[in-house]
């Protein structure tokens, strides 16, 4: 499936991503331009998640999350232990695509080699921007999970659901993300594998480093939990090892979910 969103991203943000620290104003031109690729950006940048649920259990021995159906299954310590309590993981990616440019679409009709470039400064900000909408996108994407799992209720769909799971009502975890914490980055070759098989129109590559293109990307797991809790944060960035990070958000009461 897919979900799409308008660009939405926080001006502040996309100023953190050029390099300017909170409270730090850039100079005037650059806020001007950075309003005026704002604008631009709402019809060039398309916001979109890529994603599918899948049933999960715990093998017996407790030391992996299996993918019902599948012969993928996650068995770092960290990932067993933040899904041993669902039922259903949703694996997806997101990302901001870039619609092409009219310059470069009328060079393409002329038959011509020649493509207009951006100045570096410009394209240092809508990859700032990119990367804004990207964090607003994910965050839109577990708000309308959370909406669809309190309205919803398990299926009978997969095995492994029995009378005391169907119809029951689940909950949300938040993100996780291959990479972060104590979960290998190469996990994130197996959430690639298993979205492509059920979304094969997913735009986003993985290369042999790990490395995603477009590079405003990011692959994530939540999980739905069987107890019917909902984490209070769509993403907490205190669980992260990188204590160090610029993009580093620490948790205030307006993070809480209702």
């Amino acid at each position: 499936m897919i979900f799409q969103s308008a660009l939405k991203a926080d001006l502040a943000a996309a100023l953190k991503h050029m390099g300017y620290p909170p409270g730090v104003n850039p100079p005037a031109k650059v806020t001007e331009r950075l309003l005026s690729l704002f604008e631009e950006s709402k019809t060039r940048l398309l916001p979109m998640v890529f994603h599918h649920t899948f049933p999960t259990q715990v093998t017996e021995d407790g030391q992996a999350i299996e993918i019902i159906g599948t012969e993928a299954a996650f068995r770092s310590p960290f990932a067993v232990e933040v899904l041993k309590g669902c039922c259903e993981v949703i694996v997806a990616v997101a990302t901001i695509k870039t619609s092409e440019i009219p310059e470069v679409s009328m060079a393409k009709t002329l038959k011509t080699t020649e493509k207009t470039q951006r100045p570096a400064s410009e394209q240092l900000i809508l990859k700032a921007i990119a990367n804004a909408g990207l964090e607003t996108l994910v965050e839109a994407f577990w708000d309308f999970m959370a909406a669809q799992s309190k309205a919803g209720s398990l299926s009978n769909e997969f095995k492994g659901f029995n009378e005391e799971t169907i119809g029951k009502k689940t909950g949300l975890t938040r993100l996780y993300l291959p990479g972060e914490n104590a979960w290998p980055i190469s996990d994130q070759a197996t959430l690639f594998r298993l979205l492509r098989v059920k979304e094969p129109a997913l735009s986003v590559s993985l290369n042999d480093s790990l490395m995603m293109d477009p590079e405003n990307s990011l692959s994530f797991v939540i999980g739905k939990t069987l107890d019917g809790t909902f984490s209070e944060v769509h993403h907490d960035c205190g669980l992260c090892l990188l204590k160090c990070c610029q993009f580093r958000k620490e948790r205030s009461a307006s993070d809480t979910k209702i």
